[in-house]
């Protein structure tokens, strides 16, 4: 899948400060979408975080980081993509994460990554949709710090 123009590719190749901001707004949209059960509309936000996600994996040397970027965004578009009801077979859109994630030369264990996935593709919706907003909601909350 390829939701970004190819004008926008190329700028998200050449500056990581962009593609991280491109990254950062896209998912922020998407998830507010989300929160306002707008799952269809969030479609098109997740794809370009995806995309975002995805060329920070084509980096020489990709971090831990930058791995579970394209995998928590895969488990949140999985989610859309199911509440939004366009598509009954996940199965293409998880093969493809297999595939991208057996490209990279430090993965060795692409089963357990895409674990996830598989889970929200298979799982009951409603069990999926507590797990999934657990998961968000944890993504919001402040973490403690030492404040001095």
């Amino acid at each position: 899948m390829k939701f970004v123009c190819d004008d926008c590719h190329q700028m998200l190749l050449k500056s990581e400060e962009h593609r991280q901001r491109f990254f950062a707004q896209a998912i922020d949209r998407a998830r507010r979408l989300v929160s306002t059960r707008q799952y269809d509309s969030a479609l098109l936000y997740y794809g370009n975080a995806l995309d975002a996600a995805d060329i920070a994996l084509d980096k020489t040397a990709p971090e831990q980081n930058d791995i579970d970027h394209y995998i928590r965004t895969g488990m949140e578009m999985l989610f859309a993509l199911r509440k939004a009801g366009f598509f009954s077979d996940l199965a293409p859109f998880i093969e493809q994460a297999e595939r991208r994630l057996k490209q990279l030369s430090t993965v060795d264990n692409v089963g357990w990554l895409v674990r996830p996935l598989k889970d929200i593709a298979e799982h009951p919706i409603c069990v999926v949709e507590f797990w999934l907003s657990s998961l968000l909601s944890s993504v919001h909350q402040p973490r403690p710090a030492v404040l001095h």
